[in-house]
């Protein structure tokens, strides 16, 4: 996924972005390696994709830091927030999308919850809607 940001990115930190997409591309793999849903629900699938919700719940920031949406690291976190969420977008098939109860679907939307919070904190942190938060990538 190429964004206006990766260029304005140092080397290390867009490599600790990459390693962080594919721990969860890893992860993400495993719960789509079966075509249908079988015995885990949404909710099951949700609590297991640990290294997803780590990166949602990571405690990011001191609680006297005062983020503007500008700083580096946002710009770096708002980076591998939207490469997560394309990777697991791009993930669903055809089949997912027109046959229900297919596994890729069900991992997708559970991913999509964790992914809302990590945003939502992010924006939150910021004081901006999450909507702002995203359009730094257009900048």
């Amino acid at each position: 996924l190429e964004l206006s940001l990766a260029h304005e990115l140092p080397a290390l930190p867009q490599l600790l972005c990459a390693a962080i997409v594919s721990d969860v591309a890893d992860e993400q793999a495993v719960y789509r390696q079966t075509s249908w849903d079988g015995p885990l629900t949404k909710s099951q699938i949700q609590d297991q994709l640990v290294n997803l919700a780590s990166l949602a719940k990571a405690n990011l920031f001191n609680d006297s830091d005062v983020v503007s949406v500008d700083t580096p690291k946002i710009r770096l976190l708002v980076y591998a927030g939207v490469q997560i969420s394309a990777l697991c977008k791009r993930l669903v098939s055809i089949s997912d999308k027109l046959v229900p109860k297919r596994r890729g679907a069900t991992v997708t939307n559970a991913s999509q919850v964790w992914i809302d919070v990590f945003f939502n904190s992010l924006a939150q942190k910021c004081g901006v809607p999450d909507k702002n938060l995203l359009d730094i990538n257009s900048q």
